[in-house]
């Protein structure tokens, strides 16, 4: 059940009651505690290599030379850690205690690539989706920057999945250059509300 706390004195910081309650500040305005604890808890049961962050035990065979040549970091290893890895939470205590707008816009998030490892790149989007409200997600945009190798040569802009929370789409750029100032991408923002960069 939402419970609504106001506070007598403006920038008082309110009492946090805990998941998904709600706060009004004299500015009228409600907060919200974002966090999913229920992932939280599953995050943190989470066993297997990687998993929390942790080193991955390579093998001789598994640091061959090989893995690394061809995206700068071990891709064999990148294969056989999971897609939903878990990960700690490394933020100062203070944060996260903060509670922030219930009423937030979405953003359309834009993740730029070039040659990037398969699973390196499918465990970005997963966590995005995964630690990301999804009402705050307007969709997900792959900018592939003209890639010539692998999965990604072959493929041209395309809607690559849809579902009732999200669009998935990716856009190939004719040669490699600044995605940002990129003239493919004009007609992207003038469609967009917000967006945001997620460097890789």
């Amino acid at each position: 059940r939402n419970t609504e706390y106001k506070v007598s004195k403006v920038n008082t910081l309110p009492v946090r009651f805990g998941d998904g309650q709600l706060y009004t500040w004299t500015d009228g305005l409600k907060r919200k505690d974002w966090h999913d604890y229920e992932r939280i808890q599953k995050d943190a049961m989470r066993l297997g290599k990687g998993e929390q962050g942790k080193p991955y035990p390579v093998t001789e065979e598994e640091s061959d030379d090989s893995a690394y040549r061809e995206n700068g970091f071990n891709i064999f290893v990148s294969n056989n850690i999971a897609l939903e890895r878990s990960l700690p939470d490394i933020r100062h205590p203070n944060c996260k205690d903060k509670v922030y707008l219930e009423k937030l816009p979405n953003t359309s998030i834009i993740i730029p690539f070039h040659n990037e490892g398969w699973t390196s790149l499918l465990r970005t989007i997963h966590s995005i989706i995964n630690r990301t409200p999804n009402s705050l997600i307007a969709e997900i945009i792959l900018v592939d920057d003209f890639s010539d190798r692998g999965k990604f040569k072959k493929k041209n802009g395309h809607s690559i999945s849809e579902s009732g929370l999200f669009i998935l789409n990716s856009i190939r750029t004719s040669n490699m250059q600044a995605v940002v100032t990129h003239p493919k991408m004009n007609p992207l923002y003038l469609q967009l509300q917000n967006v945001m960069f997620a460097r890789k």
